[in-house]
């Protein structure tokens, strides 16, 4: 399998109303949004490290030379499945969410030639992220628009544990 293309969805999945009320800041007052926006995404980024989930919705594109009946998407969550082509020509298949860890698109027999798949990966909506991982996102990226203008021993100590572990460490 190979990746042929991920493109973001331009789309907040938090509610800049709510994210205001938790960062304190009175809901109307949209002067802070891009600095904002800025911090739900570094959190959002720090949370999909840490979960192994597609937070964000991207659309992807991922081609498979030699398929079987059951492909494996490697994408956690799979929000929908756009299209599926062998060849450029759009098949039948049916597309099994449950499936853990990933989804699998099924075929009735293998497929001849490349299967282009064309899915939305991550989560479309604030609700479905779930309330554990929607306050945790909320919560760092508060913390974070709390301290930009210092540092919180606490949240630095967070950010370089976290940049050690994106280190490229040289042979």
């Amino acid at each position: 399998m190979k990746t042929v293309s991920m493109t973001p969805i331009t789309q907040t999945l938090f509610n800049m109303e709510t994210v205001r009320q938790h960062c304190n800041i009175d809901p109307s007052d949209i002067a802070q949004d891009a600095l904002l926006i800025g911090f739900l995404a570094a959190a959002t980024e720090e949370a999909e490290r840490h979960t192994g989930q597609t937070i964000n919705p991207i659309t992807v594109v991922v081609e498979f030379e030699e398929a079987e009946c059951n492909l494996t998407l490697p994408w956690q969550p799979v929000a929908s499945v756009t299209s599926v082509l062998v060849d450029g020509q759009a098949v039948s298949y049916e597309f099994d969410s449950f499936i853990k860890p990933y989804p699998v698109i099924r075929f009735e027999e293998p497929p001849a030639g490349v299967v282009q798949v064309t899915f939305v990966a991550g989560y479309l909506a604030d609700p479905g992220l779930g309330p554990l991982l929607t306050i945790a996102i909320r919560s760092r990226a508060a913390a974070s628009f709390k301290d930009r203008e210092g540092v919180d021993t606490k949240n630095e100590q967070a950010f370089k544990r976290a940049c050690n572990k994106a280190r490229v460490n040289p042979c």
